[in-house]
């Protein structure tokens, strides 16, 4: 019965700590955004001579216990019958790095630094007539913190690698490139807001619209006021129902008929980005400068796309109300989503015919009594 006991706490102290090297690994992989787990694949697939050189590397850093366990559970770490403990994991994360590729190393970089951004929802309510004085600092507020941007320092103090001259270049150009990023997705703000106006200026109702801007750091939610009328005049006016619809000027629809995308200055958007590298950084990282060009310039045209599709749907979707005040008698009510060069705008355009109908009852009963008074 006392060798039972023994044998039970010696295998309970084992499963404590096996429950903490789990745990251990899970916070590390929360902590680094997963990148630890690519260094981890990384080096289960090196070649035999270059691991060799790599676990002595290793055992001089951490000693040669740690060296030997290595070697023994290599195998096992590879088949997937052991798993690799948070105390390992974060050896590796310090040693394979700087042998990494510049490439390989500014994506892991990348990935990290996405990872610990801490994005921020900033509220402004507006209207169409002074949105520049409230919706530009907002957006500008959002957009500088891309070139502030640091890893915390927690993560720096365990992985050494990421405060080296290197990361430091890789978090000057992303900082760059997200700024560019943000600048192209509000690029076309200020025709957005325009076709909005136009929606709420032509259509009849409650309308209620929030335009969502997205941009690396963060969102800005921007709830949009339509301009209040009197209380009869809701009733007695008649809706704009798009009377100048066709028009070619028409300020909601500037759609190319023919398919062709619409022309638009483009600009070296990481020139900004270049000028603070070095030569020798710039001649290092140009894969990935280049890389980053591209995807700029894809970004500007996607945005492009959605800011012509948002504007066919928006139209479609003001000719549904207007057709619907001619035709529909009883209440009415349309959703809709667009996605935008920005981000997102939703519409909701609510309809109330029978109140219509009773305010006219009313101020008809109310002729009636006073002629019956005199």
């Amino acid at each position: 019965m006392r060798r039972y006991r023994k044998y039970r706490a010696y295998r309970n102290r084992g499963s404590e700590r096996a429950r903490a090297h789990i745990a251990a690994r899970y916070e590390l992989s929360r902590e680094f955004g997963g990148i630890d787990r690519e260094i981890e694949q990384f080096f289960l697939a090196l070649q035999p001579n270059v691991l060799d050189s790599l676990l002595r590397e290793y055992g001089e850093k951490y000693g040669v216990k740690a060296e030997v366990y290595a070697r023994e559970t290599y195998p096992k770490w590879r088949s997937g019958t052991v798993k690799m403990s948070g105390q390992t994991a974060l050896r590796l994360l310090n040693l394979i790095p700087p042998h990494l590729p510049d490439e390989r190393r500014y994506e892991l970089f990348k990935k990290l630094r996405a990872h610990h951004i801490e994005r921020t929802t900033i509220t402004v309510r507006t209207d169409l007539h002074t949105w520049r004085e409230q919706v530009e600092p907002a957006v500008a507020s959002v957009v500088d913190r891309a070139r502030y941007h640091n890893l915390p320092r927690r993560v720096l103090a365990k992985a050494k690698w990421l405060a080296s001259g290197d990361m430091e270049s890789y978090n000057r150009l992303l900082g760059r490139v997200e700024e560019e990023d943000a600048k192209l997705r509000i690029r076309l703000l200020s025709e957005e807001l325009e076709r909005i106006r136009y929606l709420i200026d032509s259509t009849e109702g409650k309308r209620t619209v929030r335009h969502t801007i997205r941009l690396p750091y963060g969102d800005v939610l921007v709830e949009i006021v339509g301009p209040r009328r009197g209380f009869f005049a809701r009733f007695t006016s008649q809706p704009a129902r798009g009377a100048n619809m066709n028009k070619k000027d028409n300020a909601l629809i500037r759609l190319d008929h023919e398919g062709k995308s619409v022309a638009r200055p483009s600009e070296n958007v990481l020139d900004a980005a270049l000028a603070d590298l070095t030569s020798d950084e710039r001649a290092r990282l140009k894969a990935k400068v280049i890389e980053e060009r591209i995807r700029l310039d894809a970004t500007a045209k996607e945005a492009e796309q959605r800011f012509l599709n948002s504007t066919r749907d928006m139209s479609n979707t003001l000719k549904l109300s207007q057709e619907m005040d001619r035709n529909v008698a009883s209440d009415y009510e349309i959703r809709s989503r667009f996605e935008t060069a920005s981000g997102t705008t939703d519409v909701h355009i609510k309809r109330s015919k029978n109140l219509a109908t009773i305010v006219v009852v009313v101020v008809i009963g109310i002729v009636l009594l006073v002629l019956l008074l005199r």
